[in-house]
Formats: C-alpha cells, sequence, structure tokens
C-alpha cells in the first residue's frame, strides 16, 4: 500500500523483469501503439506492439498514469499506482454492496459476441462489455462465430479484421449470405482494427460491417458505436414488423 486516502487506499504496483532492457531515448515511445524500440524485436521474440499501449490505456481509466524505469542489458521495472475504494460495510467478513452498485444495471444490456483470436484483446473486450451489464460470448475464429451465429440469436457482433483462416472480412460475407443459415443475416457486425487509416472504414462497410472501432479501444466510444448500431437494427425491425420489440433489439421467445 503506497498511502490511504480518505474514501479508500492508494496501491502501487510495480513489475520487473530481467529482459534486454530499454534504452533511455526510447523509453518514452513504447506506450505508443505498435512501438517496437528494437525492429528485430517483433521477429525475435514476437508481439505487435500493443501491449503496452493497452496497459497505459487501462491505467488511464482509472485516472492515473504509468511509467517505466530501465537500462540496457539489465531489464526494466514498470510502475502504475491506482486508488481503490474501501468497502463501507461489512458482515461477518462479506462486502456490503452499496446501494449506488445495486442500482446499476446498464442501460440497454445486449447479447454480445466477441470473434478475436487474440487472447488479451478478447480478454480486454469482455470484460468492459461485461461491467457494463452486457452478456458476452468470445470466440477465437470466424467459423466458430459463424456456427454460433446458426444456432443462438445475438444482438451484435465485434469481429477482428485480422485474424488466421477466415479473416473478418470474409467471415461477415458468409454471415450476410442468407443461405449460409444464421439467424440473423443483418445483425450488426463492428469491425475491430488497428487499421485506421483514411479509407479504411469504407473498405469494412462495402465488405456488409456496419461500423468500426480502433484499437487500442476506447470504452466510452465502444459503448456509443454497440448502443447505436443495436437499436438502429431493433428500429428497422420494428418498422418493418410494426410489432415493438424488447431493448435488447433481438425477437421476444
Amino acid at each position: 500500500m503506497l498511502l490511504r486516502v480518505w474514501d479508500g487506499i492508494c496501491l502501487l504496483f510495480q513489475v520487473s523483469d530481467t529482459g534486454i532492457g530499454i534504452e533511455k531515448d526510447k523509453q518514452k515511445h513504447i506506450f505508443e501503439a505498435f512501438y517496437q524500440p528494437d525492429g528485430s524485436c517483433s521477429r525475435e521474440f514476437g508481439g505487435t506492439g500493443l501491449g503496452l499501449a493497452i496497459s497505459k490505456h487501462l491505467v488511464n481509466m482509472m485516472g492515473e498514469d504509468i511509467w517505466v524505469e530501465s537500462e540496457s542489458g539489465k531489464g526494466s521495472t514498470f510502475f502504475f499506482y491506482a486508488i481503490f475504494k474501501t468497502p463501507e460495510k461489512t458482515i461477518e467478513g462479506k462486502e456490503v454492496v452499496s446501494e449506488e452498485e445495486l442500482s446499476y444495471t446498464g442501460s440497454h444490456p445486449f447479447k454480445v459476441t466477441v470473434i478475436e483470436d487474440n487472447d488479451i484483446n478478447s480478454i480486454m473486450v469482455s470484460r468492459f462489455l461485461e461491467l457494463n451489464n452486457h452478456e458476452v460470448v468470445a470466440l477465437s475464429s470466424g467459423k466458430e462465430g459463424i456456427d454460433l451465429l446458426r444456432r443462438e440469436p445475438f444482438d451484435i457482433v465485434l469481429m477482428d479484421i485480422e485474424m488466421p483462416g477466415l479473416d473478418g472480412i470474409e467471415t461477415t460475407k458468409i454471415i450476410r449470405e442468407p443461405e449460409t443459415g444464421c439467424l440473423d443475416p443483418k445483425i450488426p457486425i463492428i469491425a475491430l482494427t488497428a487499421h485506421a487509416l483514411k479509407g479504411e472504414k469504407e473498405k469494412f462497410l462495402k465488405s456488409g460491417m456496419d461500423d468500426y472501432l480502433s484499437k487500442p479501444i476506447d470504452i466510452n466510444s465502444a459503448m456509443k458505436v454497440l448502443y447505436r448500431n443495436v437499436m438502429k437494427r431493433k428500429n428497422k425491425r420494428e418498422s418493418r414488423s410494426g410489432v415493438k420489440l424488447p431493448e435488447s433489439g433481438r425477437n421476444p421467445d
């Protein structure tokens, strides 16, 4: 524990390694997305250069910052601190949830499938959605996604673009084909992509996707994109059928 604040505690975290270290002039860049201190690192050690960018994003969401102390050839130590509220009351050693926490249920819970082959990205996106009261099923391939959408109704799909086998664009085209047998061929599909270059969004939309989110994902933007696309689909189905659907947007059982 670093210190106790008025309604909680401040914890300092540090993670050390005994790796190759990071040169001083490169330390300020390592939290940038896709940055590699040495062009050979990605080939020798693997990785996309997103891990530290995602870590910084998560820490910043808590209102704090992350930094590194390192010496070339002697390893690195990463630091961040965060403030956590302490329970207001306890009963027989169990935390009592506050009224504010009890009242939070999320404005419109959706059923979401996340199709992402990178485990870290999948866990991060799924956790964000679950914290906002959405039901999530995470898959690692386009084929798994197609099979699932044939069996179960969902409100929206978050689809990684670059996956082995069927990539996100190919998977989307298959889902859109009526003969594929997906329960809702017009389900909203949102691209998850590291390619935020000009013209990429048009490429995704042309392939049949409805919208896109750039990595690292900003959770506030993600919630807006989810809500906008699910409600847009819901409104179209209501206007066509004349039947008011539940808030999730799926057909009632």
